[in-house]
């Protein structure tokens, strides 16, 4: 919210500083911009399983499908629910 200015600072004691640069197309000698982006979050879940929440709507791959799951780390999770993926979720 800070970096938006959708934040109301605080004086401190030394004056904090945000440093922007005005050239976006400055790339360093590692080909990074060292600049910052954001992508506002807002978590929701459709009542029905994980799998369905997974795939939201698309074609079930399993090669695909065990990639996702593996990149999100939800293994250990399947592990503690008794159904696995097909867990019913919602909103409570």
């Amino acid at each position: 919210m800070a970096l938006l200015g959708e934040m109301t600072p605080l004086p401190t004691t030394p004056p904090a500083k945000l440093v922007i640069s005005k050239d976006r197309h400055q790339v360093d000698e590692h080909g990074l911009m060292h600049a910052v982006s954001y992508a506002a979050q807002t978590p929701w879940i459709r009542h029905q399983s994980i799998r369905e929440n997974i795939l939201f709507g698309e074609v079930y791959e399993e090669g695909r499908y065990r990639e996702v799951v593996e990149c999100c780390a939800l293994e250990p999770d399947f592990e503690i629910l008794g159904d696995g993926d097909a867990t019913e979720v919602g909103a409570r």
